[in-house]
């Protein structure tokens, strides 16, 4: 199966898909061949493209329970072209179609993973709760900061999507039991509005160390 992830955060199950993907465009490829769930995203895909994708991937991989590969950071460029390549030529050994094209209207998806378009502001700190810690130590391990985090008690009412450890922005994924940062790659320059989050700042020895994006389900 082959999903499209959109600007609106939506996702598209394409069942007439290109023969070749875009730049701009990023999706989620479940692959029956090789059992993975595959992330792949264009160069000029964005930022809001990028979150949505590895957010959904993780919901697709619950789902199937492949695993995920993320194309472009785990250097499996060849083994996704290869199954790929399978999927269009199942695909339209079923369908008879000579040709494939983006502009075929493609079914909506029906999955619960669906949500709101996500993005990322440094402006959406202010007004916000700040959590006061003592540093234990002058750098924390990123897995100490998430321990740190997951001490705090929930925001009722709703679904902690990201958190930004030292600069850098991650999901936290469950591998097993065990809680996996999944760190984000490869973000475009730029300022990004999240107004469908509330944020929440850790802060230790004078620095942000940590903050999480809260939403509502």
């Amino acid at each position: 199966m082959l999903y499209e992830v959109m600007e609106d955060g939506e996702l598209i199950l394409l069942e007439n898909p290109p023969d070749n993907l875009s730049d701009d465009m990023a999706v989620i490829f479940i692959s029956p061949f090789s059992k993975t769930t595959y992330i792949w995203v264009g160069p000029n895909a964005g930022l809001s493209k990028k979150f949505v994708a590895a957010r959904e991937g993780r919901s697709k991989r619950m789902e199937s329970g492949y695993p995920i590969v993320h194309v472009q950071n785990d250097n499996a460029e060849t083994k996704f072209e290869e199954d790929y390549k399978k999927f269009l030529e199942q695909v339209k050994g079923k369908t008879d179609s000579s040709t494939t094209t983006r502009s075929a209207k493609p079914k909506r998806s029906t999955s619960k993973a669906t949500t709101k378009k996500a993005e990322i502001s440094s402006r959406a700190v202010k007004q916000e709760p700040v959590m006061l810690i003592e540093a234990e130590k002058e750098d924390l391990d990123p897995y100490e900061v998430l321990r740190k985090l997951n001490e705090l008690s929930p925001i009722e009412g709703m679904i902690r999507d990201y958190v930004i450890i030292y600069n850098r922005v991650a999901i936290i994924s469950d591998d097993n039991g065990n809680q996996k940062i999944e760190f984000v790659e490869e973000l475009p320059e730029g300022a990004f509005f999240s107004p469908h989050y509330v944020p929440r700042l850790l802060i230790s020895n004078n620095k942000v160390i940590g903050m999480e994006l809260w939403r509502k389900p």
